[in-house]
């Protein structure tokens, strides 16, 4: 069976190897084999970016 690519996010505070990595081992992910997923997230009003 051939599936085709996949895109996979990791929440990390850092843009750094050890960070990244902590990320996956937390499972602070999430991955979409089709669309893109756009995440939106606020809390107490003030919008949450992953940049």
């Amino acid at each position: 069976m051939v599936y085709p690519p996949g895109l996979t996010d990791v929440f990390s505070p850092y843009l750094e190897i050890k960070s990244i990595f902590n990320g996956i081992k937390n499972r602070k992910t999430y991955a979409t084999m089709k669309e893109r997923i756009f995440l939106d997230f606020r809390i107490n009003g003030i919008l949450g970016r992953n940049n």
